[in-house]
């Protein structure tokens, strides 16, 4: 009588089929993955195009663009006043009046009053490759503590993905804070005037009206000052932060919380902020405080002041990306530079 043949694997082959199924998933796995990242890219770069083109509408209906920040005269301690800012401004032309409505701009962003409205998440400005979305972080600005135990300063903001281009820097000058401004509209020191971004600091009195230092008032900018051209600058970009204090806020106006700066130091592309402090360079943490940084592989998303967008690889000429930077410094930046 013949012996019926057995149809059952055997402990080697059900090791062997395990075996290439653990293969396969990890070949597959990464493939997944970037095409996950590469969905999150194109929906943060949608998001990135539409603040920008509120910015346009805003322009387009007040023939400037919105003050990058708004601070009073008191720099930089507990004293000092913020108010408005960019994001705050542009609020109406991203469907979101009745939030923009919520903000007492009588007082300053941190105020009690305006608890609710700096806490709001609004996904429109959140990119999903960011870190935890819809997070409320205390600020550590002037005078500030950074934990949301603090006593001394228990106000918290809701997080955001993208800054304003305040302007091109030495590393230890700034466009965000009113104590560096340059001292003439020709001179070149600190900075030179035309090194300012499209949205920088405007500084102002108790009245509300701007008012200069060192014999220069920043006021906000017009498409028609911006002489290096609209195509050749950058007006937004993606900025997230590994340490929780140095994220971006959208409704906080102290400067290097809403707004970045182009410096000639490439540790400024670092996730990590206390990595790139220790890193160390021409002005110490400043520049650390105003970088840029994704969780894209490689770089980061921007929008420039045409309205039209680029990705800024991590590897580029820093001179490169600092030339983007200003609106009237004279530098050249071509198409095959980027």
């Amino acid at each position: 009588m013949s012996r019926r043949s057995s149809q059952a694997f055997t402990l080697v082959e059900l090791l062997v089929v395990i075996a290439i199924i653990g293969i396969l998933v990890a070949l597959l796995l990464p493939a997944v993955q970037a095409a996950r990242e590469a969905a999150r890219r194109t929906e943060c770069t949608n998001k990135l195009k539409q603040a920008s083109l509120s910015l346009q509408n805003y322009h387009s209906a007040r023939r400037e663009f919105p003050p990058g920040v708004v601070i009073d005269e008191a720099c930089c301690d507990r004293s000092m006043k913020t108010y408005t800012n960019w994001c705050i401004e542009t609020l109406p032309y991203m469907e979101n009046e009745n939030l923009q409505s919520l903000y007492d701009r009588s007082a300053d962003s941190g105020d009690a009053s305006n608890a609710s409205f700096r806490e709001t998440f609004i996904k429109e400005l959140f990119c999903p490759s960011d870190y935890e979305p819809e997070l409320l972080l205390p600020e550590s600005g002037p005078g500030g503590g950074w934990t949301a135990q603090s006593t001394r300063n228990p106000r918290l903001f809701m997080t955001s993905s993208y800054r304003g281009m305040s302007g091109r820097t030495d590393g230890r000058t700034t466009w965000y804070l009113a104590e560096d401004l340059p001292t003439s509209n020709t001179s070149d020191t600190p900075i030179p005037f035309g090194w300012r971004g499209p949205l920088h600091v405007v500084r102002v009195d108790e009245a509300g009206f701007p008012v200069g230092r060192n014999s220069v008032t920043l006021r906000p900018e017009k498409v028609a000052r911006i002489t290096d051209g609209t195509s050749k600058t950058i007006l937004l970009g993606e900025q997230t932060n590994l340490h929780p204090p140095r994220r971006t806020f959208w409704a906080y106006s102290f400067g290097n919380y809403i707004l970045s700066s182009a410096a000639p130091q490439r540790r400024t592309f670092l996730a990590d902020y206390n990595e790139c402090t220790m890193q160390g360079g021409t002005g110490g943490a400043r520049p650390c405080m105003a970088g840029w940084y994704s969780n894209h592989p490689g770089g980061i998303n921007v929008q420039m002041c045409d309205g039209s967008g680029s990705f800024i690889n991590f590897d580029i000429d820093m001179t490169v990306f600092v030339s983007m930077g200003s609106v009237a410094g004279e530098e050249v930046v071509s198409g095959a530079d980027l």
